[in-house]
């Protein structure tokens, strides 16, 4: 519904915007002592080491408030929209998905690895638990197909049923996984060398302008070469294994799907990741859906 009252444009194509979800500033810190991974946030920065990836501006400038999407991307008039009761776009390569999410104007993106990787420890933190799938849901992992969005919006903003086929909600995001994997830009294989980028702009320290599909300019994450089996479970981050899958191939320049499809079982969930796929890559069971990132006011 509206604020001011009436229904929402939230399954109307011919409506300007997008259905998304608004995020205050975020502050956090990481850090790894003694083998023990350590996140922490704040509205606040308790230090000058605290930091807000995800609410940074093309231009380096700290923004009150960043978008994710509420639904997958679809295809309307060559926009990549967030609207309910669309088809999924899929079978697109990944220029063509990040050309469609700008064609909404400049601030918008494709979603982006800042953002995952805030939400991750977020349900985490949250659920006491790494494995979201049995604290949130399991996702729509167990069947044959992808459902079109819109299918939870008599949900609230976290739902999930452990049925393999009804789907996920978490911070009132639909699938965040399983459904269809989501392409997400900042995070590249190239080689078997992990590359990032956490903004847009080179706040990161990272010197590409914009993010690309090549990892030029990337910031090069040291003895993260992924190894063992692609499409096991992932297990560096535990001796009891994370609860979702990574699946990755070492020749060649790979751009990040998150999340997991419709097929992937437990294998799928807020961690699950293939570093296989080329940017030139298209499949029936790969999109993106958007991410915006307003500019900061004068």
């Amino acid at each position: 519904q509206k604020a001011e009252g009436g229904a929402s444009k939230v399954a109307d194509t011919s409506f300007g915007g997008n259905a998304m979800v608004e995020w205050p500033k975020i502050y956090t810190k990481r850090w790894e002592e003694g083998g023990v991974y350590h996140f922490r946030c704040s509205d606040t920065p308790q230090d000058e080491s605290w930091e807000c990836w995800s609410n940074y501006d093309r231009l380096n400038n700290q923004i009150d408030h960043f978008y994710t999407p509420i639904y997958f991307g679809s295809n309307v008039s060559s926009k990549l929209r967030s609207i309910s009761g669309q088809a999924n776009m899929v079978s697109q390569n990944a220029t063509t998905e990040i050309n469609y999410a700008k064609a909404n104007g400049n601030d918008w993106y494709t979603e982006v690895l800042a953002d995952r990787l805030l939400i991750q420890d977020l349900l985490v933190m949250m659920g006491k638990s790494t494995d979201g799938q049995t604290v949130y849901g399991k996702g729509r992992c167990d069947t044959n197909s992808a459902v079109n969005t819109g299918t939870m919006n008599s949900r609230g903003m976290f739902w999930g049923s452990n049925n393999g086929t009804d789907g996920v909600k978490v911070f009132g995001m639909e699938h965040f996984w399983g459904n269809l994997w989501r392409r997400t830009a900042g995070w590249m294989n190239v080689n078997g060398t992990q590359k990032v980028k956490l903004t847009r702009g080179t706040k990161d320290g990272s010197t590409a302008s914009d993010y690309n599909t090549d990892g030029n300019g990337y910031k090069t994450v040291s003895g993260a070469t992924p190894s063992g089996t692609s499409g096991g479970y992932i297990s560096s981050m535990s001796s009891t294994f994370e609860a979702d899958g990574l699946w990755y191939n070492n020749s060649g320049t790979m751009y990040a799907v998150v999340g997991g499809d419709w097929g992937n079982g437990l294998r799928c969930g807020p961690f699950c990741a293939s570093l296989s796929d080329a940017p030139s890559n298209s499949g029936s069971g790969v999109g993106a859906a958007l991410s915006c990132k307003p500019l900061a006011t004068a």
